[in-house]
């Protein structure tokens, strides 16, 4: 008992051994002939590339036989179904269309015998290669993060169009391709090579197998925007002592603009557009374009707004003068003289109401600057500057409305 415990792995080793030279001599005496099926074996089709050339035509589909082979027992174990081949010649098919075709089956050795195979023709249907183009598009749904926007009029890709080559019954059902982006909640702009996928009318996605295009991948250029609600302002221009008397209210109060995040953060109004004191009379609307600045997009579909504006503590007087001036009049040929036809001019002047006691028609005069001014004979308007001398903190209403009628003799 002991020997055998010490010598238990010689033992073993010796079982193994008898099993192993019995399993050889049964097989030796029993090496019979058997069957053995193998299915799903892949054709190849000889001829392809002449077809292609010469007659513009493909295989369509997948294909594949079945079969059933004999040999001798340890033959079948060591068959390699790698090295089956089946072969199926398409060299005389003319044209598009489906065809019964015969195939041939080719054993490793003649040490097998086929016994059946399944089908015994094949069915293979053949189309002509066809060419067509499908625009390329790409999807931003959800791409921009919280407070941030797609540009859409600036992304761009390359190509816009593929250019496709295939079967004409895979070919008709793409209607366009899509660029494949997976990145979301996105805060920087996107370039690069991106994969694309294939898309039917409806929107579903396509598997061909014999559709190639002319690009593998698409460059896009997606430019990501920080958004901002702004308020709109004007630019009021004129005495800064006035500006405090004018208040102002838009319509639309607010718009979204979207730019690169360092010129939208330090964005704390939209300018709407540009007014001078002078010309605003209390109570009255004005309505600008809504133009933003370079680097700057209008998102809230807005394009003009209207300006109510008032003055608060700032009055109007209209003061008749007399004071009618001509100055720089050596402009006038030699032998001309000139004088002003219109006696007495209405001007309104803007002020506070303690500044405007002040006016009166002794100080304030209109003075007709001839220098860049070239007249004719004859009675003409002209342009005046209205001057109201000895009070500050005053303004002229509408000052582009003044004109005088001089004769020239």
């Amino acid at each position: 008992m002991a020997w055998l415990k010490k010598h238990d792995v010689l033992s073993k080793a010796i079982a193994v051994l008898v099993a192993a030279v019995l399993w050889f001599y049964v097989v030796s005496v029993n090496d019979f002939e058997e069957n053995y099926k193998i299915k799903n074996i892949e054709p190849s089709f000889s001829g392809v590339e002449e077809l292609m050339t010469s007659k513009n035509l493909m295989v369509v589909g997948d294909y594949d036989v079945d079969i059933e082979v004999s040999g001798r027992r340890r033959d079948i174990l060591s068959l390699n179904e790698s090295d089956i081949r089946v072969e199926v010649d398409i060299s005389k098919i003319s044209s598009a269309g489906t065809y019964e075709l015969p195939y041939t089956v080719t054993l490793p050795s003649s040490s097998y015998k086929l016994r059946s195979k399944n089908p015994q023709k094949l069915t293979v249907k053949f189309d002509e290669e066809n060419v067509s183009f499908v625009p390329v598009r790409i999807d931003t749904e959800g791409l921009a993060s919280d407070g941030y926007v797609v540009d859409k009029s600036n992304l761009t890709v390359v190509p816009k169009e593929l250019k496709l080559t295939g079967l004409l019954e895979e070919i008709e059902k793409i209607s366009y391709a899509k660029a494949d982006i997976s990145q979301k909640d996105v805060k920087t702009n996107i370039t690069g090579n991106v994969l694309y996928n294939f898309y039917d009318a409806n929107g579903k996605i396509l598997k061909v197998t014999s559709v190639t295009a002319d690009y593998e991948s698409l460059n896009v250029s997606i430019p990501i925007l920080k958004t901002k609600e702004v308020p709109l302002s004007l630019d009021i221009q004129g005495n800064d002592n006035f500006k405090k008397f004018i208040n102002y209210s838009f319509e639309p109060k607010t718009v979204l603009v979207a730019g690169e995040e360092s010129i939208i953060e330090q964005m704390s109004s939209l300018v709407a557009g540009t007014v001078k004191i002078s010309e605003i009379s209390s109570g009255s609307e004005k309505s600008f374009t809504i133009t933003p600045p370079e680097g700057v997009i209008n998102l809230s579909g807005e394009i003009t707004a209207t300006a109510k504006i008032k003055f608060d503590g700032l009055s109007k007087k209209s003061v008749n003068t007399t004071l009618i001036e001509l100055i720089n009049t050596y402009t006038l040929p030699a032998g001309y003289k000139i004088k002003p036809v219109t006696t007495n001019i209405n001007v309104e002047i803007l002020g506070t109401e303690e500044t405007l006691t002040k006016v009166n028609s002794g100080n304030v005069r209109a003075v007709c600057d001839l220098q860049s001014t070239v007249l004719s004979r004859g009675t003409h308007p002209v342009n005046v500057s209205i001057i109201v001398d000895g009070v500050s903190d005053t303004a002229v209403a509408n000052p582009e409305d003044y004109v005088i009628y001089v004769e020239v003799s």
